[in-house]
C-alpha cells in the first residue's frame, strides 16, 4: 500500500583517494543537525480525561465513550510512531556531524542506519493503516448497539473524524519519507565530493573548496531540520490526551 516509500537507500558511489587542504580558499558550513530534538522520558503527573468527541450528545453515553477511547488511541499510535521516527532522525543526523569529516566518508557509514529508518517508516505506516481499519470495525460494531437517533448523530461525525485522521496520518508519513529521501540525496552528494572538503581541528568545522558545494550541504541540512520541525508541529496539533508536548521540542 505504501510502495512509493520503499526507496532504495544503498549508495554505490566510490571515493577517490585522499586529499589535502593546502592553501585553497574554502567555504565552511557551521550548522549542526545533531540537535534536531531532545528526548525526554517524563510522564504526565496526572491523567487527562479522554475528550468526549462522540459521546457528548447521545443517549447511550457509556457505549459511545468506547468510541472516544478508540479514536484517542489512534492519536496515541500516530504520536508514538512519530517518536520512533525521531529516534532514527537523530541517529542519521549524528552521522553528518562535522567531526566525522576528519576522514573520507564511505557509503557503509550511512546505509545501515538509512535502511533501518526506512524499514521503520514502512512498518509504522502499515501498522497505522491497519489500526485505522480496526477502529472502523469497532465503530461499526458499536453502532449496532445504538438507537437509530444516536446512529444518525454519530455516522457523519465519525466519518468526518476518521477520514481526516487517515489523511493526517498519510500526510505525516509523507513528511518522514521526504526526510529520508532528502537525507539519501545528501549522502550521495557527500560521497561524490571525495577530496572536495576537509576538516579543520582548530575550528572543528568542515570546509568545502567550492562555494556551490558548501551552499548545497548547508541548504540540505537546513531542509532536514525544517522537515523535522514541521513533523513535530504537526503532531503537537493532533496530540492525544495524556502526552507531554514538551517531549517534542
Amino acid at each position: 500500500m505504501f510502495k512509493e516509500m520503499k526507496i532504495a537507500l544503498y549508495v554505490s558511489v566510490m571515493f577517490l583517494g585522499g586529499f589535502t587542504s593546502g592553501d585553497v580558499l574554502a567555504q565552511s558550513y557551521t550548522g549542526d543537525i545533531s540537535s534536531l530534538s531532545t528526548k525526554q522520558d517524563t510522564q504526565p503527573e496526572y491523567s487527562v480525561p479522554v475528550p468526549r468527541i462522540f459521546s457528548s450528545d447521545v443517549s447511550n453515553v457509556k457505549l459511545v465513550e468506547k468510541l472516544d477511547a478508540v479514536y484517542d488511541n489512534l492519536l496515541v499510535s500516530l504520536w508514538n510512531y512519530g517518536n520512533s521516527d525521531f529516534v532514527h532522525q537523530d541517529k542519521l543526523s549524528s552521522l553528518m556531524e562535522e567531526r566525522y569529516f576528519k576522514t573520507t566518508r564511505y557509503a557503509k557509514e550511512f546505509t545501515p542506519s538509512m535502511n533501518d529508518a526506512l524499514e521503520n517508516l514502512n512498518a509504522n505506516y502499515k501498522s497505522m493503516m491497519d489500526e485505522i481499519d480496526a477502529a472502523q470495525a469497532q465503530y461499526e460494531n458499536i453502532m449496532k448497539g445504538l438507537k437509530t437517533g444516536d446512529q444518525v448523530k454519530l455516522e457523519p461525525l465519525w466519518t468526518e473524524k476518521i477520514t481526516k485522521l487517515r489523511n493526517d496520518a498519510q500526510a505525516y508519513f509523507k513528511m518522514q519519507h521526504e526526510f529520508l529521501n532528502t537525507y539519501r540525496n545528501l549522502v550521495a552528494f557527500v560521497l561524490k565530493q571525495g577530496g572536495s572538503y576537509y576538516y579543520k581541528s582548530e575550528t572543528q568545522r568542515v570546509y568545502f573548496y567550492k562555494f556551490g558545494s558548501y551552499h548545497y550541504f548547508g541548504k540540505t541540512i537546513d531542509k532536514l531540520r525544517m522537515i523535522s520541525y514541521k513533523q513535530r508541529q504537526f503532531l503537537k496539533a493532533r496530540a492525544p490526551s495524556n502526552v507531554d508536548l514538551l517531549a517534542l521540542q
